[in-house]
């Protein structure tokens, strides 16, 4: 249950919360669109006029406002086109050809807000890693902060769903199709535009047929956005954080910000929260030695002690992730505790939905999605929840054209919905983005014959490219 008391009006950076713990917890790193006035814990995040709406933006987060003719916009967060090598002024050069196409490159972690003819269209990242929640005209960066916004309730059926068994007993937490916890707010899908003031979700990806690629072009393709990822937090003097492990995600990241001599950290977790050893961080030792640097262990206990529940920071973060996904807060709260400048925690995520990972779909339909899904696949909640997905995202074999349905909704439900809480958890510590994210990569794999990959060679490939020191160092995963 959350502490009483929590949040306290006004808080934000630079604000003392409970506990002496420091402001900026609730809604970190976020932003919100409305109508209406703020909520009072947003005091201090900045303001921009947008149409007849108001957007606030947490100080913390680079925004970019930008124009054209007949148009204007606002890009919220971290976004670069590895393709074009454009780093600063990325907004610019969005309104300055065509959007979609633009659109298509640019990796990062964003929302953008295009004005036009008295309409806005609402985008995110290709992997949609910025969460974007909508309801009743509002939109934000947390469905609670939408909920706040309207003074939504709870769903009555969402307190049996998450404390059910099979619910509980899934490692990685989010809830089926489009649903909040919230009544009458929903989150934004990958590859989807919201339209105001018609509260309208329109597709916009793909718009062509899925064409073969050949092995060198995705080796080629996954350095370029590599480099990329590094030129980015180069010339914008961001100083990386990231976390390894002994798979390949992590590693392609290492490789490409190693010359940032980047701080890195691994996590052990043990029952009694002391031990620093395991595959990871025996790996992560050995990567991080074959490129002069170090790496720093972070201990958790697992399971958590009980107590870990009621502090001001557990309740802060189920408020942030919607309390959808319990309460596993150790390592960001680790982090959120240090004065540690302001890193950007590149995360290894999205070669999940490079290489493939869920078994073949067949048919796009309601028991097919929830059976993948694969938690009270046979409840009305977790049934309606996706009849609602195939409508909203418009998920039709003519819209979808020749791609797997198996990489669609990977990439669409579970990258978009848990992929995105995963990076909002973390903003409770540092601004967050993942290392691989652009709609044109993850179609330059797709293309691929199904063998070369599933087989994760062309990520070997790539980060040897990039640092050849870390050959041998042997993978996990």
């Amino acid at each position: 249950m959350d502490v009483a008391g929590w949040p306290p009006t006004g808080a934000g950076p630079g604000i003392t919360l409970p506990g002496g713990l420091p402001g900026g917890l609730l809604y970190a790193r976020g932003f919100l669109l409305v109508q209406g006035s703020r909520p009072a814990a947003l005091a201090s995040w900045r303001e921009y006029p947008v149409g007849d709406r108001h957007l606030y933006v947490d100080p913390r987060v680079p925004v970019q406002l930008a124009s054209s003719p007949g148009r204007r916009a606002w890009l919220v967060g971290d976004a670069f086109d590895p393709e074009a090598a454009v780093y600063t002024d990325v907004l610019r050069h969005l309104l300055t050809g065509d959007l979609l196409e633009r659109l298509d490159a640019v990796a990062g972690r964003f929302l953008l807000i295009v004005e036009e003819a008295g309409q806005l269209a609402i985008y995110h990242d290709a992997m949609g890693a910025r969460s974007i929640f909508y309801g009743g005209g509002v939109v934000a960066s947390h469905a609670a902060l939408v909920a706040d916004a309207l003074d939504a309730p709870l769903r009555e059926w969402i307190l049996p769903f998450i404390t059910s068994r099979g619910y509980f007993k899934r490692d990685v937490k989010y809830l089926p199709g489009l649903e909040t916890p919230f009544d009458g707010v929903r989150q934004l899908t990958p590859n989807t535009r919201l339209l105001l003031p018609q509260q309208k979700v329109e597709r916009y990806w793909p718009r062509k047929p899925l064409q073969p690629s050949r092995r060198d072009q995705a080796v080629d393709a996954l350095v370029q956005h590599l480099a990329g990822l590094r030129a980015y937090l180069e010339q914008n003097g961001n100083a990386p954080i990231v976390g390894l492990s002994a798979g390949r995600d992590s590693r392609g990241v290492l490789a490409a910000v190693k010359s940032l001599s980047p701080r890195l950290f691994t996590f052990v977790r043990s029952k009694d929260g002391t031990s620093s050893d395991s595959t990871d961080s025996s790996i992560a030792r050995q990567l991080a030695s074959r490129c002069g640097l170090e790496v720093e262990i972070v201990r958790v206990r697992a399971p958590s002690p009980l107590d870990a529940v009621a502090t001001p920071f557990a309740s802060a973060f189920r408020r942030n992730t919607g309390y959808v996904r319990g309460s596993n807060v150790a390592w960001i709260e680790h982090f959120a505790g240090q004065e540690a400048g302001a890193p950007v925690f590149v995360r290894g995520s999205g070669g999940e939905v490079m290489r493939g990972f869920y078994r073949k779909m067949t048919h796009a339909n309601v028991t097919g999605l929830a059976n993948t899904y694969d938690v009270n696949a046979g409840s009305r909640y977790t049934r309606d929840a996706f009849r609602a997905f195939l409508d909203v995202a418009n998920w039709t074999r003519e819209a979808l054209l020749d791609y797997e349905l198996s990489d669609i909704f990977y990439w669409e439900h579970r990258m978009g919905i848990w992929g995105a809480s995963s990076l909002a958890e973390a903003d409770m510590a540092f601004r967050a983005v993942p290392g691989y994210n652009s709609r044109n990569l993850f179609r330059t794999f797709m293309g691929l014959p199904q063998d070369l990959r599933a087989s994760s060679d062309i990520f070997t490939e790539g980060t040897l490219r990039l640092a050849p020191e870390l050959s041998g160092v042997p993978y996990d995963s």
